[in-house]
């Protein structure tokens, strides 16, 4: 039987669930450890086949647990001296180190020779599994990379400390899209025999293929934010005669997105406010639905989408991250990050008055998850490409 150990501080975002449940339905051939700070009781109880063990998360350390990670601190410093000239953020970076090598070491005596170990994600998660590393060479240390992880231009201060330090420990970084991948390997091409690719999925179901609504219904899913321009989605939808939008999600803009909402007379609106994904998922269940929209400045891949195409529901969506491996001719509209209102409008009208409401197009919109995104298969390579 194989085994892997899985760092993963917050085990409760959906996608990082569905990769846990597979490892849950899989346990007569993976055993899967899950190390994490947080995780409810629900959730618990979702995945009884995997061992968890809660981490201290251990933050008032002594200047003795100090001094060990100087050299890492120095490195990083000396490497990048104007950003910590700008960002003055030595001492937390100090304590942000001394805090993952404790976390390594509560780890490491429970680890056995040529064990894998998986960050799922390439920054805190990544940063302890390298400290663990250099306590435990006998161990293959692999991790995630996806999005806010793995672009540097998104962190503060345009980079990501101790990346060079991630990069030298940890065996394998499995970017979820080609665009991740490519971007590590042109920016880090010393590194590049170490990064591949490590597609997420989403489970099977037994969805019925809806057909197309007469009147656009146009569905989004996420937070309500600057990066996933929500706002931007309502000023598009609002412009095509007789539609519905739904939104799935809330967020730091939820409030001022319903006060744009009030008193529209040209589109029906449905703020539907944080909701779990079963429940977006019994929406597509019982309804019909044109489309799914994002015009997100960065992603990943986005879960959110894989759900929509698993409904045979096209998806409209911009050239943002790891988007493109999703979104494409067979499975809707891919737009410019930086588009124009009026040719998306223009756009959006043709698809969904006539491409989007073929069946035929439709059931290859879910053939393309099925082979794509099928979390049965595409976890399961994961493994066979992790464990050794």
């Amino acid at each position: 039987m194989k085994k892997l150990i899985l760092i993963a501080f917050d085990a409760e975002q959906t996608f990082i669930m569905n990769e846990l449940k597979f490892y849950h339905e899989h346990s007569d051939e993976v055993h899967c450890t899950l190390y994490t700070m947080r995780i409810s009781d629900e959730a618990r109880r979702s995945i009884e086949n995997i061992d968890i063990v809660m981490i201290e998360n251990e933050q008032n350390l002594g200047i003795r647990q100090k001094v060990g990670v100087l050299p890492q601190l120095i490195a990083d410093v000396l490497y990048a001296p104007l950003y910590y000239l700008k960002e003055q953020n030595i001492r937390y970076q100090w304590n942000r180190l001394a805090s993952k090598q404790a976390i390594a070491k509560q780890i490491e005596s429970n680890v056995k020779p040529s064990e894998t170990v998986l960050a799922y994600w390439f920054e805190e998660e990544a940063l302890c599994l390298s400290y663990l590393k250099k306590m435990r060479a006998d161990i293959r240390a692999v991790s995630r990379a996806h999005a806010f992880d793995l672009y540097e231009e998104e962190q503060k201060g345009g980079r990501q400390p101790f990346r060079q330090f991630m990069l030298e420990n940890v065996d394998s970084i499995l970017p979820v899209s080609n665009h991740g991948v490519h971007y590590l390997r042109n920016k880090y091409p010393k590194y590049a025999s170490k990064i591949t690719l490590g597609s997420l999925g989403i489970p099977e179901s037994d969805m019925p293929l809806n057909e197309a609504p007469e009147n656009p219904v146009i569905v989004s899913c996420g937070a309500v934010s600057a990066r996933k321009r929500t706002l931007e989605i309502l000023e598009v939808v609002k412009r095509i005669p007789n539609a519905t939008w739904l939104h799935f999600g809330a967020g730091d803009l939820f409030e001022t997105l319903k006060e744009k909402c009030e008193g529209l007379n040209e589109i029906n609106v449905q703020l539907k406010g944080h909701v779990p994904v079963e429940a977006v998922m019994e929406y597509y269940k019982n309804n019909p639905v044109t489309a799914f929209i994002s015009l997100s400045s960065s992603e990943g891949v986005p879960v959110s989408m894989m759900e929509a195409i698993s409904c045979g529901i096209p998806v409209i969506a911009t050239n943002a991250g790891g988007t493109a491996d999703l979104v494409n001719e067979s499975t809707g509209l891919l737009v410019d990050i930086h588009y124009d209102t009026n040719t998306l409008l223009n756009a959006i009208q043709e698809k969904i008055t006539h491409k989007f409401k073929d069946t035929t197009f439709r059931e290859g919109v879910r053939a393309y998850w099925e082979s794509h995104y099928n979390a049965t298969r595409n976890y399961k390579k994961f493994i066979d490409t992790i464990i050794q």
